[in-house]
């Protein structure tokens, strides 16, 4: 059994202590009950962790079945169009993979994620680092699930877009990602690179690229703000804030 007992001093009249009293109470029910709470938190964890193993593993599948479709399609831009599936699958693969790794299971750091990402974006088009350079300015940035996929994919769209169609074949240029928390508590995501630029007229509430249309629908999804520039390039604004974030 497990008791609780509280005391108090027993003051005399010239104020020196006397004695004690004390009071204790049987709380050996209310430590079975915390003890069972803290094996459930356990077991929970232990499913949420195995959930996302289990999901990331699911995506890698998918993946690689439309890689296998894709070999056996002969038109190139149906074959670029399962490509560009497949990558984003893969960014999504990421956010579970390292949640599964990682010791907290409500929130990842997205700056390492976005590291993660963008070097595999650079490896699977086969980016000459010599020629394509990466510069990455980023914060810590804690966001929760519903937050980071959103963001995961945006930036897979952007980064795929800029090394797919910014550059001339052999031209020298830049990347740019950076990923700063503002004093108001929002977020402002920068993708830049110094290609070509976008048309000057493009319209991003009406794009007329699926790329472009995946990201203004994310971008909305997390009632963020999309702002671009086409200046010695082209540059991406993207505001947000984080509000289901869960802190442990």
């Amino acid at each position: 059994m497990v008791f609780e007992t509280v005391k108090s001093p027993v003051l005399a009249p010239d104020g020196s202590i006397a004695g004690l009293v004390g009071i204790s109470r049987d709380i050996t029910a209310r430590k079975k009950a915390e003890a069972a709470l803290r094996s459930l938190l356990r077991e929970k964890e232990t499913l949420l962790r195995e959930t996302h193993h289990r999901v990331k593993n699911n995506m890698q599948v998918i993946s690689s079945l439309l890689n296998l479709q894709a070999q056996k399609i002969e038109d190139l831009k149906a074959r670029e169009a399962f490509q560009e599936c497949q990558e984003r699958i893969r960014s999504m693969s990421l956010i579970h993979d390292q949640l599964y790794q990682q010791e907290s299971l409500h929130w990842i750091e997205f700056s390492s994620y976005l590291r993660n990402l963008v070097a595999h974006l650079f490896h699977v088009y086969q980016i000459d680092a010599h020629l394509i350079k990466l510069r990455l300015d980023t914060e810590p940035a804690p966001l929760s699930l519903n937050t980071a996929i959103p963001c995961g994919l945006i930036v897979n769209e952007l980064v795929t877009n800029a090394l797919k169609h910014a550059f001339i074949p052999g031209q020298k240029g830049e990347i740019v990602i950076s990923l700063k928390r503002k004093e108001n508590g929002h977020y402002l995501l920068k993708i830049k690179d110094t290609g070509r630029g976008l048309p000057q007229d493009i319209n991003l509430k009406e794009p007329a690229s699926l790329g472009l249309q995946i990201v203004t629908i994310l971008v909305n999804q997390i009632g963020g703000q999309l702002q671009s520039k086409v200046d010695g390039g082209t540059e991406f604004l993207i505001i947000f804030s984080e509000h289901s974030l869960l802190r442990e």
